[in-house]
């Protein structure tokens, strides 16, 4: 990374801690696409290292987390800030393709188990809880589709729910 002004990194969530120290050593931004709230966390750490370096790291810059959480956001800070509930759909349907098109040529399969195994951090009545992945299911609908199934998982809240807490209902 030395000598660049900035870095994305698109490998599995596991990765992304040692290369945002590594982008701090050679004062490189740096963002990643994310998946994991620990490894996040652990790099939000690193900020007052990267101020010093005048740099920025920015982890969650993919689609959930990242897109879906920033438009999610924007909307509550439209809002004044306050919601009885913000919910975020993020997903796939499955449909007829060509045979050499599948899911993992579009999202880490590490990051898609990560999500379905780690616990769900969420907001409950206006505080941060976690649950178990896979649970509260429910249908969704939406005009064009079949019914699908929505249900909890650890990714693509992001930093939401610290962010919003006591100021968002669910």
């Amino acid at each position: 990374m030395k000598g660049h002004d900035g870095a994305l990194s698109a490998v599995p969530y596991f990765l992304n801690l040692g290369l945002a120290k590594a982008a701090i050593g050679a004062g490189c931004n740096f963002a990643d696409l994310g998946g994991n709230n620990t490894v996040v966390r652990q790099e939000l750490a690193l900020a007052k290292q990267a101020e010093k370096r005048g740099i920025a790291i920015a982890p969650d810059c993919g689609l959930s987390p990242g897109m879906a959480s920033i438009l999610g956001g924007e909307l509550v800070r439209r809002l004044d800030g306050r919601a009885d509930a913000l919910k975020l759909y993020v997903g796939r349907t499955a449909r007829k393709t060509h045979a050499s098109v599948s899911l993992s040529t579009r999202v880490s399969v590490e990051g898609l188990i990560n999500e379905y195994v780690e616990p769900a951090r969420i907001l409950r009545k206006g505080k941060l809880i976690t649950i178990d992945p896979l649970t509260e299911r429910s249908l969704f609908h939406m005009d064009g589709f079949a019914p699908l199934v929505a249900f909890q998982t650890s990714g693509g809240t992001s930093t939401l729910p610290e962010t919003f807490e006591g100021r968002v209902g669910e």
